[in-house]
């Protein structure tokens, strides 16, 4: 079942029968559905169910009866989730063939705010398939992000005076290509990263000495 790209759909009430889908549900790119209360009869879908790019979308209450799901929740720009959305959402599927919780998008974390948007994608355990940018924020810490778990990409921590800490890392355990971790004047150690087993490219931990230039992906 494929809802995308509809500009005017508010809401899918016209589907209150519906109890099962054999494949894949996406829900993308429909900029005013505000709801899908319509899928309250829903209790099974057999692939993925991909929900990106529905920026009015605040609940999903209505899919309180869904309770299988045999692939990822993929998640990605639904800017207006209340929080806890997915968290709810993910328990209502743990153990049950749920292949778990994917933010499909490159992060770039600028302040608490943008912190905040990332947790209200991901939930309380998720994988991001794009690469995570922390650099030149006032952050003292990272706490919030324990439920990260993978990052396909890269992890980019640099420039960013006021962090102390890397706990809030404590949840990642893989990266698929490098981690930096630069120019962070008062971050004391790695507490933190305990739980990281293996990274896929380049690992880069580093002072302000030589600039952090080298580092970033579009300076080569």
């Amino acid at each position: 079942m494929i809802v995308t790209d509809n500009p005017i759909l508010t809401q899918l009430d016209g589907l209150v029968g519906l109890q099962r889908i054999g494949g894949r549900l996406v829900i993308a790119n429909n900029a005013l559905l505000s709801q899908v209360d319509g899928l309250a009869a829903l209790g099974r879908v057999g692939g993925r169910f991909i929900l990106v790019d529905n920026p009015a979308l605040k609940t999903l209450e209505g899919l309180r009866t869904l309770a299988r799901l045999e692939g990822e929740l993929v998640t990605g720009d639904n800017t207006l989730f209340v929080p806890g959305t997915i968290n709810a959402l993910a328990g209502q599927l743990e153990g049950r063939g749920f292949g778990g919780v994917v933010v499909d998008r490159t992060v770039m974390i600028e302040n608490r705010a943008d912190l905040e948007a990332l947790v209200a994608l991901g939930g309380a355990s998720f994988r991001l398939t794009g690469s995570l940018f922390i650099m030149e924020t006032a952050l003292e810490h990272l706490d919030g992000l324990q439920g990260l778990h993978q990052v396909d990409g890269s992890v980019f921590v640099i420039a960013n005076p006021q962090l102390t800490r890397l706990q809030g890392l404590a949840g990642l355990q893989r990266i698929g290509c490098s981690l930096i971790i630069h120019s962070n004047a008062r971050l004391g150690d790695l507490v933190g990263l305990e739980n990281l087993e293996a990274i896929g490219g380049q690992l880069v931990i580093g002072s302000a000495i030589g600039g952090i230039g080298p580092w970033l992906p579009w300076t080569g």
